[in-house]
């Protein structure tokens, strides 16, 4: 689809198209090592052209057919510098036609070579390792900042206070109860003694 049957040239004097892409030769290679896709590509190919060329008044006055050749394209081609070879096959082709599929045609080869090799990139997923981790890895979310924990202020234990004095009146049924107690105590010992010295 990028290199056969496509227009490379429309202008009043030349029109170039592409024809038919000769089998390509070479080997591709695609692998993944430590979490990064990569290719090799090693291969040579060659592109059919077709084209008429007019004169000032539109009239065809020459056709020709030929090839373009590309003996070596890799991976990491600079495709800009890719050398593209020009050869016509048949036809009575002049300098109009020669001139314009060595600008025109190379051109439009190169930047076909370059849409190849993105091509082949984004098919298998090529990128760098550090994107890819990136790409995978969620944003870490901030950890919250612990607070001290903040001392309580202990309750201050309730002071005893002293018992209240009792009432007057069972302070006076208190002493009367003891003075009661002191006379018996003095009754018995009187008798005791007095038992004493009767013996």
């Amino acid at each position: 689809e990028l290199l056969e049957q496509q227009t490379i040239l429309d202008s009043p004097a030349v029109k170039c198209r592409s024809t038919k892409m000769d089998k390509p030769d070479g080997e591709c290679t695609v692998y993944n090592r430590k979490g990064k896709v990569t290719f090799l590509l090693d291969m040579n190919f060659a592109v059919g052209w077709e084209a008429d060329v007019y004169d000032d008044r539109g009239k065809l006055v020459g056709s020709a057919n030929g090839k373009l050749a590309v003996p070596e394209l890799e991976h990491d081609s600079d495709v800009d510098g890719l050398t593209v070879d020009v050869s016509c096959t048949t036809g009575d082709a002049d300098e109009r036609l020669l001139v314009a599929m060595r600008t025109e045609g190379r051109a439009w080869i190169r930047s076909q070579a370059r849409a190849l090799l993105t091509e082949l990139k984004e098919g298998h997923n090529v990128q760098n390792k550090k994107a890819s981790v990136q790409s995978n890895s969620s944003p870490t979310k901030p950890k919250p900042v612990s607070e001290a924990p903040v001392s309580k202020p202990q309750p201050k234990p309730a002071q005893s206070e002293p018992n209240p004095a009792p009432p007057a009146a069972l302070q006076a049924k208190f002493v009367q109860s003891n003075d009661r107690r002191s006379e018996d105590c003095g009754t018995r010992l009187a008798g005791v003694t007095q038992w004493c010295c009767i013996a």
